[in-house]
């Protein structure tokens, strides 16, 4: 038996790892997905919105998972900046602001690699701020809370189940699940 799984085509995904940037950088960096219709509908998504939203900034893509950027490269021959060379490009391209927003949810071991990494490049920039995950502070907590309620109000016929799911960490961070 023959399985077949189309992930999309990556032609239609920008990897926004261009060298003609601005002196003002936005570095989105999540862990990746190497699903190509999902990354352009989910991450694509959030650096357009962010680009619409800076427009004084050059939006910039990196991932913090190597597993999946090689076999993007393997699969589909499109590279996509790990945390090193996206940090790597920003610097070389003569990047005065970085600003780093990642999109992982919690500060799990994602997240404290990726604060580690942005250590080591602290004087490659005049200006550099790493951003935090999406569930930091318990205001956050609210607001994901309620936009989930205001989400799935449509699912309260008595009949639906809502289950949303998070595959966990061996971090301290996986209390955020609780």
């Amino acid at each position: 038996m023959h399985y077949s799984c189309d992930t999309g085509d990556a032609s239609l995904d920008n990897p926004r790892n261009q060298d003609a940037i601005s002196e003002r950088e936005l570095l989105v960096m999540s862990f990746g997905t190497s699903f190509n219709d999902s990354r352009r509908l989910t991450i694509g998504a959030v650096e357009q919105a962010l680009e619409e939203a800076f427009p004084a900034y050059s939006v910039r893509r990196g991932f913090t998972s190597r597993m999946i950027i090689d076999h993007i490269k393997a699969r589909d021959g499109v590279a996509i900046d790990s945390t090193e060379e996206a940090l790597r490009r920003a610097a070389d391209n003569g990047v005065r602001t970085l600003v780093i927003q990642p999109t992982h949810l919690m500060n799990g071991l994602e997240y404290h690699a990726l604060a580690e990494q942005t250590e080591a490049y602290a004087g490659a920039f005049e200006q550099m701020v790493l951003g935090e995950p999406l569930l930091t502070s318990e205001e956050d907590f609210q607001k994901v809370i309620e936009a989930i309620i205001q989400d799935t109000a449509d699912c309260g016929d008595g009949q639906t189940a809502v289950c949303l799911m998070g595959h966990g960490t061996e971090a301290q961070s996986n209390q955020v699940y609780d």
